[in-house]
């Protein structure tokens, strides 16, 4: 099973009267976002099920996604456990428990969460850059037991929507 990890664009940055799940993509986030989606789309991903986050970055980026995939309503699933400070390695277990993805999962959410359940499941530390994606083979949902295929900027996936 793989397991797509994919972090929310550009966002807006923390004011005194804004709350952190209020903050929305920027003009410039949401741009980016549908070159990175058109990427993903042009790499032909399979998986089950996409969840992402309700906080409002990270909802955007997956609407925007979903739009471009022509992503099944049904297969869209808000899931409140990967929103900041929630999503953690036995939360990651959880969620592919219940799901239990024949081909796989893609999440969208936030850092550091992001990376720290890759980092569990491969052994190695990775940064999420905004807007980027990674794919990790899952052999087993313990710690040390994934392999990190790949890890994608928004740069490499703008670049491989442009040579489509």
């Amino acid at each position: 099973m793989r397991l797509y990890f994919l972090r929310h664009g550009l966002a807006e940055d923390p004011r005194p009267h804004l709350k952190d799940a209020e903050r929305h993509l920027t003009s410039e986030g949401i741009a980016e976002m549908k070159r990175v989606a058109l990427g993903i789309k042009a790499l032909d991903l399979s998986f089950d099920v996409l969840l992402t986050s309700p906080y409002a970055r990270a909802l955007e980026t997956a609407e925007i996604l979903a739009d471009v995939l022509h992503w099944p309503k049904e297969r869209f699933v808000v899931e409140a456990r990967l929103q900041p400070g929630l999503f953690d390695p036995p939360t990651l277990q959880t969620l592919v428990q219940e799901r239990r993805p024949q081909e796989g999962l893609l999440l969208v959410g936030h850092e550091p969460t992001l990376s720290g359940n890759i980092a569990w499941l491969c052994g190695g530390n990775v940064k999420m850059k905004k807007a980027g994606l990674a794919c990790v083979e899952v052999f087993d949902l313990q710690p040390r037991s994934g392999l990190l295929l790949w890890l994608l900027t928004p740069k490499q996936l703008c670049l491989i929507a442009k040579a489509v």
